[in-house]
């Protein structure tokens, strides 16, 4: 080194280019001036830094200085307690190099250091440290009215078990001995991923619905008394809107229309639109137009919808869902309409001067409307008075009380099930009894005896009035 702390062998050189230029004369033409070569600048190393990728790896960045893109080699040396037991190379142009470790031991400071010999001293040293396992989240999704899922993110997993427990928050957590212990245990998981995190999945099932829960999760140990325990609590739902039961009453089922009663669980507070279809029984396919709905509400968890146009003895399928197309989540009841009813005859008996009964027989009567008319036999037909209807019946028979009648005169009776009479009708003719004579015997001072003799009976009247 030179007194001005240039090289030797650099002043040398300089002095001889020097001694040369002075010999020439001046003025003297001079050849092209002599080109020297540039000595390139050797790459040197700028520092090291390095982070862990899990428990057991870590990546470590050595830096250069390398403006000439230079091809180096580079040597790390790496280990615990300053010893570098462990070396690895490669060979760069850039201006950084990465070397990826593994194996190593979790949480644990590694020394480092780098150079460009793989012999000391190293140009930049410093340390990594591995991470330590642990929880890093517990989260609840995916939660219903009975089931919810809970997933466990753990840091720097390295072959860690997970262990995990449940209860309803409610539940008081188990104080003395003997307590009873409210918490259920999952089955537990162990990480097998070596990156800075690994997520596992639970699944919880069997839950209350509308119910408060508190899941823990602890590595390494199920004894949930020490150490540190993760926690979650979550809510799960109220139990969705169901279809229960569709059913069609006896009562209201009749032989061209029935009744349904679709009762739904779990209502929602808007109310729950129910949808549904009918087909017959012979028929395979169902109706492919959009289906009638009825809607349940919190103060009506069965409403009714009725089915009209039906055929009369005739088997039919009914179904609903809470799905618009009833694609899905249905229910199918199926049923059987009453046979036709009607009226098979007329009769009239307790035939008398300004009353009559009149009696009508029916076959498959069910909740059935039967209606009566009469009028004088002779007169014109729109002469009907408005029929009187009865109540509703399922019996075999129906009496009819004719009042008003003029003796002496013949009636027709007329019954329908139809109460303008257009079709079923069954009649029947009958004549009021009048008085023929009337004879007066055993007159006395005190009175006599009237006999009054009535056509149209079977037997006279008997009975006699006595004058006074």
């Amino acid at each position: 080194m030179g007194s001005f702390g240039m090289p030797l062998f650099r002043l040398v050189g300089a002095l001889l280019v020097a001694a040369i230029l002075l010999a020439i004369p001046f003025g003297t033409q001079r050849g092209p001036s002599p080109v020297f070569a540039q000595t390139p600048t050797p790459a040197t190393i700028t520092g090291i830094g390095g982070s862990a990728t899990g428990a057991s790896s870590a990546t470590v960045t050595v830096h250069l200085n390398n403006p000439d893109g230079e091809t180096v080699t580079v040597y790390l040396q790496y280990g615990v307690g300053g010893s570098y037991d462990n070396e690895d190379s490669d060979s760069t142009d850039s201006t950084q190099i990465q070397f990826n470790l593994t194996g190593l031991s979790q949480g644990t400071v590694y020394g480092i250091r780098a150079g460009l010999d793989n012999v000391a001293p190293f140009d930049a040293t410093g340390t990594v440290t591995t991470g330590t396992p642990s929880i890093s989240t517990v989260a609840h999704s995916e939660v219903d009215d009975d089931s919810a899922k809970i997933t466990v993110t753990v840091a720097n997993p390295n072959g860690n078990t997970v262990n995990m427990r449940y209860k309803k928050t409610a539940d008081p957590d188990p104080v003395n001995v003997g307590d009873t212990d409210p918490y259920q245990t999952v089955t537990a998981q162990t990480t097998t991923e070596t990156d800075d995190s690994q997520a596992l999945v639970f699944s919880l099932s069997g839950l209350d619905d509308s119910t408060g829960y508190t899941v823990q999760a602890k590595l390494d140990s199920s004894d949930f008394s020490m150490g540190t325990i993760a926690s979650d609590t979550f809510m799960t739902t109220a139990p969705p809107p169901a279809i229960s039961d569709i059913a069609v009453p006896d009562a209201n089922r009749l032989h061209t229309s029935a009744k349904i009663v679709i009762s739904v669980d779990n209502v929602a507070s808007a109310g729950t639109p129910v949808y549904y279809q009918h087909k017959k029984n012979s028929e395979t396919v169902w109706p492919t137009d959009t289906p009638p709905s009825v809607n349940a509400t919190t103060a009506d968890l069965s409403p009714e919808a009725t089915l009209s146009g039906l055929d009369p003895n005739t088997v039919y399928n009914v179904r609903a869902s809470l799905v618009s197309d009833l694609s899905s989540g249905f229910v199918t009841q199926n049923f059987t309409t009453r046979r036709t009813p009607s009226v098979d005859s007329v009769s009239v008996g307790m035939i008398a001067h300004g009353t009559a009964k009149a009696t009508v027989s029916l076959s498959n009567a069910f909740n059935t409307t039967v209606y009566a008319r009469h009028k004088v036999k002779s007169a014109a037909d729109d002469t009907y008075p408005d029929p009187a209807p009865s109540d509703t019946t399922s019996a075999s028979s129906i009496d009819f009380n004719l009042g008003s009648l003029s003796p002496g005169v013949e009636y027709t009776v007329q019954s329908s099930l139809v109460s303008n009479f257009a079709s079923g009708i069954q009649s029947e003719t009958f004549t009021t009894p009048s008085i023929d004579s009337v004879a007066i015997s055993g007159e006395t001072h005190k009175g006599a005896t009237a006999t009054v003799a009535v056509d149209d009976m079977t037997s006279a009247t008997s009975d006699a009035t006595k004058l006074q």
